[in-house]
């Protein structure tokens, strides 16, 4: 039960001419946070 998400994970494949790009972004929150905050006050997003 506990590999079911990583044998999922491997049998999705991307479309010819496509790629599949993982992140694990959760050391990025604040960072992106902030750029979209910076994006919003600015008038851009």
């Amino acid at each position: 039960p506990d590999r079911v998400g990583s044998e999922l994970k491997a049998m999705v494949q991307a479309p010819p001419g496509y790629t599949l790009v993982g992140a694990d972004v959760d050391s990025q929150e604040l960072w992106i946070a902030a750029v979209l905050g910076d994006a919003h006050f600015a008038g851009r997003h």
